[in-house]
């Protein structure tokens, strides 16, 4: 009997770390994005709310400082820069559509231009380097993120939907910590130590 409830906390042990083995240790943001998508789709909560997710990307990450607040608004602006620390966050949105006449094969920046589907979720970022796809637009329509008419589209914003922010060393991408929270990533960076 001993022997058999070793072997299942053998099992569990390894078989929940068999993702984490995966997370790719020396590389760049797109690594670093990789490994955030891993993880993310390992977040049980937040992975089964959506089948859409978009993907933020710091390449330098800078905290955010308030620098005016009335009543309807607050107004902040990049502050302290974390150079060995790059961002990525990730929240789910099913709400916002394409509209056919953006969707230029060859055009960059208005449309998100890179994708991975994991477990038949979308997620969705923008990178200037990946022009858009006739691939990409494919699965936009799969995805039922494409709309036809010349309706203006409004969009409200769910400020209590609850994201993932990841904060990723540069030079050890496996050592990183996620925050699950309904704050923007930026806004209270955590200690992060990250060797020279």
């Amino acid at each position: 009997m001993r022997q058999f409830l070793l072997f299942c906390v053998l099992v569990f042990f390894f078989g929940c770390n068999t993702w984490k083995e995966s997370l790719v240790e020396k590389g760049n943001k797109e690594d670093a994005i990789q490994n955030a998508i891993l993880d993310f789709s390992h977040t049980k909560k937040l992975f089964k709310q959506d089948s859409v997710f978009y993907v933020g990307v710091e390449d330098t990450l800078y905290s955010l400082k308030l620098v005016s607040e009335s009543e309807y608004a607050h107004q902040w602006v990049p502050d302290k820069p974390y150079k060995d620390i790059i961002g990525i966050s990730i929240i789910g949105d099913e709400e916002t559509l394409y509209h056919k006449k953006d969707l230029e094969i060859g055009s960059s920046g208005k449309i998100p231009s890179r994708y991975q589907v994991v477990s038949g979720k979308l997620f969705l970022w923008h990178d200037d380097k990946y022009p858009l796809t006739k691939e990409l637009v494919n699965i936009l329509e799969r995805y039922n993120l494409i709309r036809s008419d010349d309706v203006e589209l409004f969009f409200i914003t769910d400020d209590g939907k609850k994201g993932a922010s990841y904060y990723f060393c540069r030079n050890d991408l496996s050592n990183y910590k996620k925050e699950i929270s309904t704050i923007a990533m930026g806004y209270d960076v955590p200690e992060l130590k990250c060797s020279k």
